[in-house]
């Protein structure tokens, strides 16, 4: 009788203090659409490739609404990313029928951090194969995160995650101060040229490779939406090369 292949290893760490888990998660990442997450003084904003129809496997890298006040992109396996995205809103949902209120993004991120990070000390639990950048608004304060495989969270001014984010996260460590005092149009054309770095040179001059990303807005005292694609094609015109 054949037994099913486990293709996690069988020791949890390696010599060196590795996690061999650990450092498959984060390839399954790198792997996964990219995603870019920003704010300015009163908004937070996510933009976020489809599915690369080749890694099918991997995540769309939609962009989710978690709560009125909270949303969220993922990059890793589709099916990892939608089940801590429902424990998201579960938690929301529960703090909102006790406390008749928002869960505060930090609040949240205390939980998620907690959730995602129990797999990493039970050895017969698999990481989860998923990284995610959240964005939410408490007051008028904008919130970014990033949330790492193994529940570490780290406060983000601008952050892409996903395939070839490191040339997008070098242009946004490029123009942080320009992000911090931009208005929301120029927040939101800052986050589609870094996405558009991510982009082999010949693609990043097509624009239709562009033309199914989905932007998230949450700030100044208004719930998180996704804009329609009308709009989100009105800041595609805007991209010139020279960016």
């Amino acid at each position: 009788m054949t037994s099913r292949h486990d293709e996690r290893p069988k020791e949890p760490w390696k010599s060196d203090g590795t996690m061999p888990q650990i450092e498959i998660a984060e390839k399954t990442v790198n792997l996964g659409s990219a995603t870019v997450g920003l704010k300015n003084q009163t908004h937070a904003v996510l933009i976020a490739f489809p599915c690369n129809e080749r890694r099918a496997f991997l995540s769309r890298s939609k962009i989710y609404v978690v709560d009125q006040n909270i949303g969220a992109s993922i990059a890793g396996l589709g099916a990892d990313g939608r089940k801590v995205i429902d424990y998201m809103r579960a938690i929301c949902r529960q703090f909102r029928k006790v406390e008749h209120a928002d869960i505060s993004p930090n609040n949240l991120m205390e939980n998620i951090s907690e959730y995602m990070y129990a797999p990493t000390v039970n050895s017969n639990c698999r990481i989860f194969g998923v990284g995610l950048l959240v964005v939410g608004s408490e007051d008028t304060n904008p919130y970014v995160y990033e949330v790492q495989t193994t529940g570490e969270t780290s406060d983000r001014v601008a952050f892409a995650i996903g395939f070839c984010s490191s040339a997008a996260n070098i242009y946004l460590k490029k123009n942080i101060n320009n992000i911090l005092s931009s208005n929301l149009d120029c927040l939101i054309m800052y986050g589609v040229t870094a996405l558009r770095h991510t982009l082999s040179e010949d693609d990043q001059e097509n624009i239709t490779k562009m033309q199914n990303i989905s932007i998230g807005v949450v700030g100044n005292k208004q719930p998180f939406r996704i804009l329609d694609k009308c709009r989100t094609f009105r800041y595609l015109q805007n991209l010139t090369r020279d960016d």
